[in-house]
């Protein structure tokens, strides 16, 4: 079924085209697919970005979780890439300031949550530092931030689709 998701931390609805319900449990399809926001809400200098997730299995491409304006805020690796951090490596994919940026830490697949916390050099700096918790353990970390990004997709159109889906979001 198709379905969306209003978010009120952000002001916008994400709209999808397959949600699930299993068990009582519901959740985005996004294992062929991805969330667009009907606006676009500007990140802050410091920000919380969040995901409930199990990641896609299969092939060899990028899963993308937050896509902004101009960066892939949360980004997964994939083995043969090209850039470092090998297998399954989580970061962020900076075009204002540099490329792939590793955290240092290889995403296993189950359910999951990822907390990210950036903390901008200034309002709109893509420079900073980004921490990456997973499951309550910080695992992580990034030179590279989102901060005055503005916010377009959970996962992205050229096959970057990240999985499953229960909660995504952002707070300032």
């Amino acid at each position: 079924t198709t379905g969306s998701y209003a978010d009120p931390s952000l002001g916008v609805t994400w709209t999808a085209t397959s949600v699930v319900l299993e068990g009582g449990f519901g959740f985005f399809d996004m294992r062929t697919g991805y969330l667009t926001a009907s606006t676009s809400t500007v990140l802050p200098q410091n920000y919380t970005l969040f995901y409930v997730w199990y990641p896609r299995l299969g092939d060899y491409t990028w899963r993308t979780l937050f896509r902004g304006t101009n960066d892939h805020w949360i980004i997964m690796n994939y083995p043969g890439s090209g850039y470092a951090g090998g297998d399954q490596s989580i970061g962020i994919w900076s075009n204002r300031d540099g490329t792939w940026r590793d955290s240092g830490y290889d995403v296993t697949f189950g359910w999951q949550t990822l907390i990210v916390v950036g903390n901008g050099s200034s309002v709109s700096s893509a420079t900073g530092t980004q921490t990456f918790y997973v499951n309550g353990t910080q695992v992580g970390a990034t030179d590279r931030v989102a901060s005055g990004d503005g916010f377009v997709n959970i996962g992205y159109s050229t096959n970057q689709f990240p999985g499953l889906v229960a909660v995504a979001g952002a707070y300032d």
